[in-house]
This record gives structure tokens, sequence and C-alpha cells, in this order.
């Protein structure tokens, strides 16, 4: 088995081979969607695990910016991971990303995402797309599924509404994921009016929470840097585990980022390898951490539900600091 970089001209056919598997193309469709899979080849940086000469793992990444706080940082989507039926339940998959993961810590990435989209608006001088939509049909009354959202400020994201409020004569329902500092509700009439009307119904009015995303901190002293926290300070041991050493190559330069680190969380946030005594100690996994410093969940509710264990001292003054916006 050989880790690589996707080469076309070779893995061309293995990997439509292997969307196929995976039931991203079907056979009916297989012409068109070869054009979409082109483009979104071309777009990404790929990987492939190969058996036997023929690649049958696929992980494709796509470089981009996250922001946190007032803070862009460099972010790395896994964009799509597939393997085909001869490869299933061999770690390729997981071995595969760990290794596009590392390849973009080394190039400076500092926070990856794991995911678990046509219409748009461009500017006439520039030509540049500003802000689009990808839409699903169902049927010629909906659902429309709304699966991505891309705009550079409200009043484009208002537009984007008025976009689909203009299908109304005929789409009866759209679903789409609740954006960013955004609540739907606030701009539905009778929301709970509705919502009993049209219960158990195609187009029923409903809202629910789930997660399709994981995110996990590559570089932890560009993150800890990059978080400015006016009028707090807080210093503390960090005991990480990073269990993403467990499926890397020896001879991968990054290891992952396990270790003891001192913490300085304020205005300025510092960090530091080692450990210092009388300094209250977090012990968690990058997951956990990553979780908590995103303001996902609470120290506490984690300590519950996730890899992270600290003294109830320094849960509470975690608790404190990191009430964040919710992350999307």
């Amino acid at each position: 088995m050989e880790y690589r970089e996707y080469n076309s001209a070779k893995d061309k056919k293995a990997v439509f081979r292997i969307w196929q598997e995976s039931g991203w193309i079907d056979e009916q469709r297989g012409k068109e969607k070869d054009k979409i899979m082109n483009a979104f080849m071309k777009s990404s940086s790929a990987y492939v695990a190969e058996v036997k000469d023929n690649a049958e793992s696929l992980v494709l990444t796509t470089p981009g910016t996250i922001r946190y706080l007032n803070e862009d940082l460099e972010f790395c989507a896994v964009t799509g991971v597939a393997t085909s039926r001869i490869a299933r339940n061999r770690n390729f998959a997981t071995e595969l990303t760990a290794l596009a993961l590392a390849d973009s810590a080394v190039k400076g990435t500092c926070v990856a995402g794991l995911g678990i989209f046509e219409q748009g608006f461009y500017d006439k001088k520039s030509g540049e797309l500003t802000h689009h939509t990808w839409i699903e049909a169902e049927g010629e009354n909906g659902p429309y599924s709304v699966h991505w959202m891309s705009y550079q400020n409200y009043d484009q994201f208002l537009e984007l509404l008025s976009l689909l409020k203009s299908l109304s004569d005929q789409v009866y329902t759209v679903k789409m994921k609740e954006p960013p500092e955004i609540q739907i509700q606030d701009l539905l009439t009778k929301p709970f009016r509705y919502t009993e009307i049209t219960r158990h119904g195609k187009h029923a009015n409903y809202m629910f929470s789930s997660s399709y995303y994981q995110l996990r901190i590559l570089n932890l002293n560009a993150c800890i840097t990059k978080t400015h926290l006016p009028k707090i300070r807080l210093v503390f041991n960090l005991q990480l585990n990073d269990p993403i050493s467990d499926y890397l190559s020896k001879h991968s330069s990054w290891k992952g980022i396990s270790g003891n680190y001192i913490i300085k969380i304020d205005n300025n946030s510092e960090i530091v390898d080692g450990k210092e005594n009388g300094l209250p100690t977090l012990i968690a996994s990058v997951g956990a951490f990553t979780r908590m410093w995103l303001g996902v969940r609470s120290a506490t509710s984690l300590s519950v539900t996730d890899d992270l264990s600290a003294p109830k001292e320094l849960f509470n003054k975690l608790d404190g600091i990191f009430r964040l916006p919710a992350p999307k």
C-alpha cells in the first residue's frame, strides 16, 4: 500500500470508479457528473491510497479561512473522503486523511474541518462571483434544499433570501442551515402556527439541530496567539493528547500537537512548551480542546461528554472565559 498525491493521468478512471462505488455518481448520470468531478478535482488538493498500482481511497482538501473572534485563521476543509469496496475497513481513509492534514499543517494551516452545492450574483465591473447559493430541487413544488450559501455582508444575505422568496409562487418549502448570528425564526411570520398546521406533511414547517462537521486545531501556537480576550487573565497547564499521531508515518515531519503547554489567556494570549508547578492543569484531547476554544460547548459540559478533565476551579474560570458566539 502506498499513500501519495493524486495524479490525474494515472488515477482519473480509478477515482471515477471509487465515486461510483461510494454512490456519489450513479451510472445513468455518469457522463454529466464526470464533468463535475473533473472541476471539483482541479480545485482541490487530492491524495490517494494505492493498492496493487490502483488508487482505492481518495481524500480531497480545499484551503480557506475560518473566523475566530476578530481574526482570520488559515483553514483546511476536508471536502471529500471516499474508499472503494475492496479497500473498506482497512483504515485507508483515516490514514490518508491524517496525511492530508499533516501536509496542510506543515504549510501553516491552523485549523482543519471535516464535513459529514448553483445560482449566484457577480460584480459586473470585475466579473467576481460575490454572493451565491446552491439549491437542490425536489419535485415541482419542493422542498428546495439550500446546500450552500455564501455572502460577504448581511445586505447580500438578505438579497439571497429575497431570491428564495421570489420562488414562493411555485415552491412551498425551502430547507436551509441557519447562518451564523442569524435566527431564521426572526424572519418568519407566525412560525409556531405554521409548524402546527403543517405537522407530518410533505411541506412541514420545523427546525432541528444537528452537527454535520468536526473541526480540529492543527497549529496550537497560532490559534492561541490569535485569541484576544480583553479584561481577562488566566494561566494554566495544558496536557494535550492528539490521536492523529497513531496514523502518521514515522517519516512525517508533523507529528500532531500532543504535549505539555503553559497557556496564558488574555488580550495578548501566549503559549510555551512545558509545565509549571502550582498552576492548575487541563487534560484534554485535541478534539475536546478545540470545541472549548471555539465556544461549541463549555468546559464543564465537555467534561461530561468528551475527553476533558481539570480541577473544578479551573472549569469555572474556563466556562466564564470561553463564552463565545456559537460557531457556524
